[in-house]
């Protein structure tokens, strides 16, 4: 019995339909499955980029070619309309960085400006575990420490591009001269400006390793100085000493910073 030639030739489109989603799945793997492993944790601080160019990614400094791209797309249609899409060819779910935030629906905006709130903008930040001229070793996934190269360029720093107070940094108030931007910033620095900091309030001292102390939690408090692991709380409105605290242990970073609030 002949097999009619429509058949056949349908055949050979699914044979090789498969073939080719078996070898893309292959290179998947192979791509991911040799990314750098960090075994340290805290890193050297935070970078922020802007959403509106290509991020290529690196394994390593080194390397002549990205494996990977980050694109950023603004949801036209449907029920996330207006959220930023962050999108990749082979990381997919495996990019989990510090902060990766879709921001408001065009829906969400109104509802939140309606508050007397503000439009929460997308948000896109690596935690840094090395920086060069040439750019950052950044985690791409903090659970499981695997790394990635990201170049910039000094003069995209938006601290160069900027005509606001280069020690404030809020995603939803940009005033950059250029686009494509970043702005990194030290552990210290991001201390120092956090809007809040959650601590073990059991962990409260006089000073550094000396008498623990009782906290006022009626008291607004922010950051002033930093002495190696060791954080000063100070009032927020007056700057009257509050208190000390470890803010890293060995390799671990052990308060939460939150570190942009206060848009009420």
């Amino acid at each position: 019995m002949k097999i009619p030639l429509a058949i056949l030739m349908a055949k050979v489109v699914i044979i090789a339909s498969c073939h080719s989603d078996a070898t893309n799945t292959q290179k998947k793997l192979a791509v991911l499955s040799d990314l750098p492993i960090s075994s340290s944790k805290a890193g050297i601080g935070l970078i922020h980029f802007s959403l509106n160019k290509t991020l290529p990614l690196y394994k390593s400094e080194e390397d002549a070619q990205p494996y990977d791209s980050l694109r950023f797309v603004e949801i036209k249609t449907g029920a996330n309309k207006g959220k930023c899409s962050f999108q990749t060819s082979f990381l997919n779910k495996k990019l989990q960085p510090y902060t990766l935030d879709e921001g408001d629906t065009d829906v969400e905006a109104q509802q939140h400006i309606s508050m007397g709130l503000i439009r929460f903008a997308p948000q896109l930040v690596f935690r840094v575990l090395s920086k060069t001229d040439k750019g950052v070793q950044v985690f791409i996934n903090e659970q499981t420490g695997e790394t990635s190269f990201i170049p910039i360029h000094p003069e995209k720093d938006l601290r160069k591009n900027t005509t606001a107070d280069t020690h404030f940094f809020d995603p939803n108030f940009i005033d950059a001269k250029i686009p494509d931007w970043f702005y990194f910033e030290t552990w210290e620095q991001a201390l120092k400006r956090a809007w809040q900091i959650d601590y073990d309030r059991k962990e409260l001292f006089d000073r550094p390793n000396g008498k623990k102390i009782k906290p006022d939690e009626s008291i607004a408090i922010t950051v002033d100085s930093v002495q190696n692991d060791w954080i000063r709380f100070v009032s927020k409105y007056d700057n009257r000493f509050y208190g000390w605290t470890k803010w890293k242990a060995g390799d671990s970073i052990v308060v939460n910073m939150i570190l942009n609030g206060g848009y009420e």
